[in-house]
């Protein structure tokens, strides 16, 4: 039973929990400890969120792709929650099968 795989949402619950000694702290954290969006750049080709915690994501969309601020958007906040390299994986799962 211990070790069976965390799914994404009871990962993020742990990426969450403050670290004996607190260093682990998210300003502003909603409940999937993603920082609330301070600002959204629209910028084509890229859209860029500045987070609450000061960091940014950025996105650009594929050359003979058209710009969309949705799919920017959308795509920004799931770069957030999965980090760049999980991101680059999910995309090419769904989007090439």
């Amino acid at each position: 039973m211990g070790n069976e795989p965390l799914s994404t949402f009871d990962w993020i619950a742990v990426m969450c929990k403050e670290t004996e000694g607190g260093t682990i702290k998210e300003p502003k954290c909603n409940n999937f400890c993603v920082p609330e969006i301070h600002r959204v750049i629209y910028s084509p080709p890229a859209t860029i969120i500045i987070w609450a915690d000061k960091t940014k994501t950025v996105v650009k969309c594929s050359d003979g792709d058209e710009y969309s601020r949705t799919t920017g958007l959308a795509l920004c906040i799931l770069k957030k929650v999965y980090g760049p390299k999980r991101y680059r994986e999910i995309l090419k799962k769904h989007l090439t099968e």
